[in-house]
């Protein structure tokens, strides 16, 4: 019986020894292995789950008449779609846009609203961030009585349930005031009162010509020259006065 325990314990120390001696050619190896071999696998970035926030409109907002504001809450790699789908809603027209960072994420529930003392727009928009391009379009119109120039709206993006403000963004609005086309009202009231002076001016000069005439029996050609004359020679003495110079 001692024999036999002698031969168990001589067993299990030579099984000890052998685990050992593999324990340490292993490490040998794993320690000795070149590090590019370690290294050639590259971790893949992290996207980026939070939204961009997009706001364009019409450079220049004209009174009177409605223009469009597109908000886009989008993710950064659909950046590409958000062009081609304002490049389609505003044509031809000049735009800007503005582009802010934010802590949306997909799934939250936002009312989004356009505000301005100057302007009334159509009534704020209730969201679900549910896809990568997500699209809201309001109509704005400046005041009847808002004076053309620069004003300033803004942007508030607060959470449906809660109420709470997510994002409050200010940016700035061109009102013009045009009466047709490209044409401004105030351009246009001074041009037709300048036309209105001229042909008042010539109305009175024909009249009074027609008086003189009609009193002295002068001619109008003959009046009309004659006044001429005199104004020229006012102002061709006026400029010909020799200079007087003060001597002690």
């Amino acid at each position: 019986m001692p024999d036999f325990l002698q031969f168990l314990l001589t067993v299990c120390v030579s099984i000890a020894a052998i685990n050992g001696i593999l324990a340490l050619i292993l490490r040998y190896f794993v320690k000795s292995a070149p590090p590019l071999i370690m290294s050639k696998r590259k971790e893949k970035p992290l996207e980026d789950t939070t939204f961009r926030i997009s706001l364009a409109y019409p450079k220049l907002l004209s009174k009177r008449y409605t223009s469009s504001f597109v908000v886009h809450i989008y993710l950064p790699d659909t950046r590409q779609v958000v062009t081609e789908r304002l490049r389609t809603e505003f044509s031809q027209q000049k735009t800007t846009e503005h582009v802010y960072k934010s802590s949306l994420i997909v799934g939250d529930v936002v009312k989004i609203m356009l505000f301005s003392p100057e302007m009334i727009f159509s009534d704020p928009v209730k969201k679900r961030l549910n896809s990568k391009t997500n699209t809201v379009s309001f109509v704005g119109k400046p005041n009847d009585n808002c004076q053309p120039g620069q004003h300033q709206a803004t942007l508030s993006i607060s959470d449906e349930k809660t109420g709470y403000e997510h994002h409050s963004m200010n940016f700035s609005v061109e009102i013009t005031d045009f009466a047709f086309d490209h044409v401004s009202r105030p351009l246009l009231s001074q041009s037709v009162t300048i036309i209105l002076s001229i042909g008042s001016f010539a109305m009175f000069t024909l009249t009074l010509l027609g008086q003189i005439d009609t009193t002295f029996g002068l001619t109008s050609g003959t009046t009309a020259g004659a006044l001429a004359s005199a104004i020229y020679f006012r102002f061709l003495s006026l400029y010909q006065r020799p200079n007087i110079t003060n001597q002690p």
